[in-house]
């Protein structure tokens, strides 16, 4: 059994603490700084960046164009994703609406019109229709807000080129839908009239001034409205439909509506001619479904979203010139199936389907040939990226998931792989072309190139791990309320062997480890050991009105960045020489300093400024006894970890990817 080949160690990890929020720790060993010795140019620029969405579960997805697709959560957040490259989804743009719950969303003309519950100002709830742009995609912006004071509970909205309309329910308990003209450059919606219609609006769809409309109920009814003249609705007719249904999808003229049956009992479809008046063409039972969560539709073809025993399932239904319906083909889904409350929409586009489906991402399905086929599935990040490492070519992100970046061009970052990491990281190092990845109860070892693939596994319970280069050796942190215990771990290529436990001073909840020495942080200490020969501290640091936020080695100093009480960020220069750890220089930080990263005579940090914008600043450290902040640029959101690979290239973590070029 031998040890892995052990390339340039690079790796940055975080555990993130309530209340001052202690950051995170980066391996730099001596050797790889004094390779790094020389000074680089000044020059500071962001080469590469690639955002990730807000964190949301979407509860609406439409096709703004071929390719990009809107995605819209119950809480206003609105994202614009490229999802037709498979291995490398790009976010275009993104936008926060304010707003307590998004109840429904459309769009037409590069415009969204969202149905929102806001508070007023006198604090009470009431609903709103928000306008937002999203041209350019790059920028979607609210236009304008338009309070449906009528409304005590608004559940539908329909758009077209120039008309929007709005179903729910008034203060005197009409079903009512209002109708609004958007036109002119500001697109401010203006009321044009009002109706009622019996039944709880259920879904509006709007096409050519013509508005059907879905009413829910043991005795549903689709009522279809002209709207030629929008100052005066004329009602085409009223169908019942002898049954509940709620989902439907609409094929220019023609409309599939599905749902329980009132005879039956199971899910049925109905085909609608509706012009030149709306009537049954067709009904049918739907054997492969138990229940419809929703539908879309394409020229001839409608596809509903379902459940199929315990899993979900894709129908898809041909529609033939007498407008009756055919069975095509039924693809199952991988996932569990959606919780009654979860949400769930569909969305066709020439030869991609999105499916959204809460936590468990977009899937995304291209056609080939006459089936369709699950391409990807798009994962929404929960919460932003807390720990990098780098190896060679490839860079992994580490939080809720792992992901392996390409970044052999840099301007050019590619998503290669997403693994499943098991629980949330608390800490990730490469050990050449391994990985240490430390999890909720377990340390595990995977290959960079095959994040997917567990090699072996220690059950140890920890907040923190790091690796030493020089020993090859990874150590586990447990903090205990009287002390605090260090796991050695030895790491071979195929096996993790766990060594004899440290048993060392209570008050340390991260470590760090390089040339033979281990470095343990509190919140306003440091200690340094030597884990081979002693448990008495080499040397040791207390702060007064200071708290650590990350620490790293350097050839001769230990470098950390800190808070005072006012949250101001400063970075420090400790000597490593003396048992004091004395201070050596210091410099006021432009941001909190939450992550560190050190190479030769530059240090990266990141962090965010009083006014919440996220910034990375690199610092010179050529004059130890005066280092200088040289440049800072906004980073990635919530820039949370850092680290700087053998191409002096800073790669920033958050809520996203970005590189930057430390000239």
């Amino acid at each position: 059994m031998s040890p892995p080949q052990i390339a340039s160690l690079v790796s940055r990890r975080t555990f993130l603490l309530g209340g001052i929020g202690l950051g995170q720790l980066l391996i730099c060993p001596p050797a790889l700084a004094r390779g790094r010795a020389k000074q680089a140019r000044t020059g500071l620029r962001s080469i590469a960046r690639q955002d990730w969405p807000p964190a949301i579960v979407p509860d609406h997805v439409v096709f703004i164009d071929r390719a990009n697709s809107c995605l819209s959560d119950q809480f206003g957040r609105v994202a614009i994703i490229d999802l037709k490259r498979a291995r490398n989804p790009a976010v275009i743009g993104e936008l926060t609406v304010d707003s307590k719950k998004i109840i429904d969303f459309s769009a037409a003309r590069h415009r969204g019109y969202l149905l929102a519950l806001q508070e007023s100002s006198t604090g009470d709830s009431q609903y709103a229709l928000v306008t937002v742009s999203l041209a350019p995609m790059s920028e979607p912006s609210v236009l304008n807000r338009v309070v449906l004071d009528r409304f005590s509970e608004a559940t539908a909205v329909a758009a077209s080129a120039d008309l929007v309309c709005v179903g729910g329910v008034t203060a005197r308990g009409d079903n009512q839908i209002a109708v609004y003209s958007v036109r002119g450059r500001s697109g401010e919606p203006a009321l044009l009239s009002t109706f009622k219609v019996p039944l709880t609006i259920a879904a509006l769809d709007l096409l050519d001034r013509n508005l059907a409309v879905l009413e829910a109920g043991n005795n549903s009814q689709v009522d279809y409205v002209s709207l030629l003249n929008g100052d005066a609705p004329q009602l085409r007719k009223s169908m019942k439909l002898d049954g509940d249904f709620r989902v439907w999808a609409r094929s220019k003229n023609t409309m599939m509506v599905a749902g329980q049956s009132s005879t039956s009992g199971v899910v049925e479809v109905k085909t609608i001619s509706l012009e030149p008046a709306p009537h049954v063409m067709q009904s049918e039972t739907l054997h492969e479904l138990t229940t419809v969560y929703c539908a879309t539709a394409q020229k001839d073809r409608f596809y509903l979203l379902g459940e199929s025993g315990s899993s979900r399932a894709l129908v898809e239904l041909a529609m033939g010139r007498d407008l009756r319906l055919s069975p095509g083909q039924t693809l199952e889904l991988p996932g569990a199936r959606a919780a009654s409350e979860a949400p769930a929409a569909i969305a066709v586009r020439d030869g991609l389907i999105n499916i959204a489906s809460g936590w468990q991402g977009v899937d995304v399905l291209t056609r080939q040939k006459s089936a369709w086929r699950l391409s990807f599935t798009y994962t929404i990040p929960r919460l932003p990226a807390s720990a990098v490492a780098a190896w060679e070519k490839f860079v992994v992100l580490a939080g809720s998931d792992l992901k392996l970046y390409d970044i052999t061009s840099p301007e050019r970052p590619v998503l290669v792989e997403t693994a499943d990491a098991g629980s949330t990281l608390k800490s990730i190092a490469t050990a050449g072309p391994y990985i240490l990845c430390l999890g909720r109860n377990k340390l595990l070892l995977r290959r960079v190139d095959k994040l997917s693939e567990t090699i072996d596994s220690l059950d140890l319970i920890g907040q923190d791990m790091t690796f030493d280069l020089s020993q090859r050796k990874a150590y586990v942190l447990s903090a205990r309320e009287n002390k605090t215990l260090v796991t050695p771990v030895a790491a071979y290529s195929n096996r993790l062997i766990a060594g004899s436990v440290l048993t060392l001073p209570a008050g340390y909840r991260r470590l760090l480890a390089g040339d033979g020495h281990l470095l343990l942080i509190g919140l306003d200490k440091l200690a340094v050991y030597d884990p081979a020969s002693s448990v008495q501290p080499l040397g040791q640091l207390s702060f007064d009105s200071l708290a650590v936020r990350d620490v790293s080695f350097s050839d001769r100093y230990l470098v950390a960045t800190a808070v005072d009480r006012s949250s101001n960020g400063h970075l420090l220069v400790l000597s490593r020489q003396d048992r004091e750890l004395s201070r050596v220089g210091a410099v006021d930080l432009p941001c909190d300093g939450v992550a560190l990263a050190v190479s030769g005579n530059r240090a990266a940090v990141v962090g965010r400024r009083r006014d919440g914008q996220d910034l990375v600043s690199i610092i010179d450290l050529s004059v130890p006894a005066m280092p200088k902040v040289i440049a800072s640029l906004p980073s990635v959101e919530a820039s949370s970890a850092v680290t700087i690979n053998k191409d002096r290239l800073a790669i920033v973590v958050g809520r996203g990817l970005e590189i930057v070029s430390l000239g």
